[in-house]
């Protein structure tokens, strides 16, 4: 008989889970699995930017039968940090060079979320049906060990032998398995505002497309004395995300410190604009609201080029950076046929950027489970599901680290009074770093600064683009 799968969420890591098990056949070869996928989002839904893909995620969608070079740009695992006024070359990198990267195989090339999720879903075996806008609510258990799911509207899903929840950080089923208090989100104190540029080529100054390239570009400079936020330090990151060379589009982030969740938001009277899309056409004055606090910061220490870039910005995004408390403690029921995978688990500040290759991770490593477990019984693959999300639960903690590591630069950058010239420099970036990597930190990253110089920081032949 086929183990009946129900997952929530068609994310990543719902659909490699999905992706993985659904290539498995019986001698007969009817599918092992029958497996229904449940995402509350329609599908046309442009998923947007990804984050730089990792061998482990790269092994997990070819598992799932996903070439991942069809959803990632060539050559875009390069980041430049530049400080503002300073455009000849970059201070320093925080992508490997590119011998490296040629003798190693290595790089964490950025990809495109709604390539991604279209390769998954065109890559699906057998068995699996996935459902879009259909929003879960709850789960309710059955007869045995099964389990029903809930959806918005009232109607009923199931029953199923396993439901895996991959809905991410507003996970509605968490609560099941993690206590109270890991359940609370924390807010980290900043708030990301994103913006996308559709054609970079068209729109921004020559100078500017020179020093994105096909990758990342950050630019740290000073706030002006009549900032909203008074004076300090100010990030801006430029990062290509098409997954098709003529797909040009790139993402724009910036970084504001706030006391509590949702207080930019009320500053800039957002009110019942939705947060994660807010468009010139459909909500112009909240949209020039955002646009104005972004040049505000900027002000005329940061030149007319960069001011351009942010009018380009449509559409935009206000999100602040939550995530859950890193000592989670799970319930230790051992009865109920479900397990959390990806930021339903273990959400983290995207400031790590490990949230979306820890969930491919999740789901290659259960999705092994599952195949070895599974002929032992039902019963034993759902009295193995607490310890292995407790071995997940485990990831978390090194890459927090390095979320807060981030995290902690880019708040410096907003604290710090003294002008951006006089204390941002080559290692700046670098500081704190033997938190993440080591006590041999250093002894790596400054050989890989000295390469990076030698290769001409990997920038195209210099025109006469000077704005």
């Amino acid at each position: 008989t086929p183990f009946r799968i129900g997952i929530n969420g068609a994310g990543p890591a719902g659909l490699c889970v999905a992706g993985i098990l659904s290539h498995s056949k019986q001698p007969d070869g009817s599918p092992t699995f029958l497996i229904d996928v449940f995402e509350r989002d329609e599908r046309e839904r442009d998923q947007g930017a990804g984050w730089d893909i990792s061998s482990d995620a790269k092994k997990t969608f070819e598992r799932a039968g996903l070439d991942w070079r069809t959803i990632c740009r060539e050559g875009s695992a390069t980041w430049r940090i530049y400080r503002v006024g300073e455009h000849e070359q970059p201070i320093a990198m925080v992508s490997l060079p590119e011998v490296v990267k040629r003798l190693t195989g290595t790089g964490q090339p950025e990809s495109n979320r709604h390539a991604m999720r279209e390769g998954l879903l065109a890559a699906m075996g057998a068995g699996t049906t996935v459902h879009f806008d259909k929003a879960i609510v709850g789960l309710e258990r059955g007869e045995g060990a099964t389990a029903t799911l809930l959806a918005e509207g009232g109607s009923r899903h199931g029953p199923f032998d396993l439901v895996v929840d991959a809905s991410g950080v507003a996970s509605p089923l968490r609560k099941l398995c993690v206590d109270e208090e890991g359940t609370a989100q924390h807010y980290n104190g900043l708030t990301m505002v994103n913006g996308i540029v559709g054609d970079p080529e068209g729109e921004l100054d020559p100078q500017l497309v020179r020093m994105l390239g096909e990758g990342t570009v950050e630019f740290v400079g000073d706030r002006p004395d009549g900032a909203p936020d008074g004076p300090g330090g100010f990030d801006v990151i430029l990062q290509r995300y098409g997954n098709e060379p003529s797909d040009r589009r790139a993402k724009m982030q910036s970084w504001f410190m706030r006391e509590r969740r949702g207080q930019l938001g009320e500053e800039l009277a957002l009110g019942r604009v939705p947060f994660s899309k807010i468009s010139r056409h459909e909500h112009p004055e909240a949209h020039a609201r955002v646009l104005q606090l972004v040049k505000d910061h900027m002000g005329d220490r940061w030149p007319r080029m960069y001011h351009e870039l942010v009018d380009a910005l449509e559409p935009v995004q206000v999100w602040d950076l939550h995530q859950f408390p890193s000592d989670a403690a799970l319930r230790g029921d051992r009865t109920l046929p479900l397990v959390l995978v990806g930021d339903a688990l273990h959400a983290m500040s995207p400031t790590s950027g490990s949230g979306g290759n820890l969930a491919c991770k999740d789901a290659d490593d259960l999705a092994t489970y599952i195949l070895e477990t599974r002929p032992k019984g039902s019963a034993a693959l759902v009295d193995g599901l607490v310890p292995l999300m407790q071995g997940l639960l485990t990831r978390m903690e090194p890459n927090q680290r390095k979320g807060e590591w981030n995290a902690d630069r880019f708040r410096n950058v907003l604290r710090n009074t003294r002008p951006v010239l006089e204390y941002y420099n080559r290692w700046t970036p670098f500081e704190g770093a033997e938190r993440v990597f080591g006590s041999l930190a250093w002894l790596i990253l400054r050989p890989m600064q000295w390469v990076h110089q030698l290769e001409g920081f990997g920038l195209p032949p210099r025109q006469n683009t000077e704005s």
